[in-house]
């Protein structure tokens, strides 16, 4: 009898730990802090925040994934987007009408050895970005459900949290965006199975405010690449 009650005290004790252990999982995964929701926002309000910052013309960031480890940056001034991967370029786009250009350089080599540079001047991109970094999940009323989470101080900077939970799933994204100038600082994507997270992924982007030059945003000399045009 002894042996038995002892047992189930170290089964429950196990189950108890279990649990805790879950939940503290969770808060770790999930919980978003004390944030201050005493001035809401409503969709359109952040979507009108969002736009906002699609226009901000003067920032750097760099990506902190928790899945994604190549050091990613990005070059943002005066409708020109440079992006560099470890430290080596990738692209380089200008989104200003009538001006608009593409410039992918490859990490693949052409017959007479050079690498190989792509030049694209007809390109689209979706409606509701800031500079390619789409948040059109925002605007899609019919695919996601708003929630307003609050606001924090984050860096010396005022930070909004919104939460786009998908119909019908357990799956949603928070967007934490600058309260100042609509540029989006952070994405935080989840899953979970019932209420435990079974995916998790936040990624920052570090943004520093107007400290872009005109030289960091220079079009590429590509008199040393095999030039291919669309």
């Amino acid at each position: 009898m002894k042996r038995s009650i002892k047992i189930l005290l170290i089964f429950a004790i196990i189950i108890i730990l279990l649990l805790l252990s879950i939940f503290i999982r969770e808060i770790v995964l999930c919980y978003e802090g004390n944030l201050d929701k005493s001035n809401p926002m409503t969709r359109e309000e952040v979507i009108s925040l969002l736009e906002r910052g699609a226009n901000y013309s003067n920032y750097y960031y760099r990506y902190d994934s928790s899945i994604d480890t190549l050091e990613t940056e990005y070059y943002i001034k005066d409708g020109v987007s440079v992006c560099y991967v470890e430290g080596k370029l990738q692209s380089w786009t200008n989104f200003n009408e009538n001006e608009k250009e593409r410039i992918t350089i490859w990490d693949t080599k052409a017959d007479d050895g050079k690498l190989i540079a792509t030049v694209v001047k007809d390109f689209t991109t979706t409606e509701d970005n800031q500079m390619s970094y789409d948040y059109s999940i925002v605007t899609d009323y019919q695919n996601y459900d708003f929630e307003y989470l609050g606001q924090k101080e984050e860096n010396g900077r005022d930070i909004i949290v919104i939460k786009m939970q998908t119909k019908d799933s357990n799956s949603y994204v928070n967007f934490y965006i600058d309260n100042e100038t609509g540029v989006i600082m952070a994405r935080k994507d989840v899953s979970k199975a019932l209420f435990i997270t079974t995916y998790s992924n936040y990624s920052n982007r570090n943004v520093q405010f107007d400290v872009v030059t005109d030289e960091n945003i220079a079009r590429p000399d590509l008199s040393s690449y095999n030039v291919l045009e669309s």
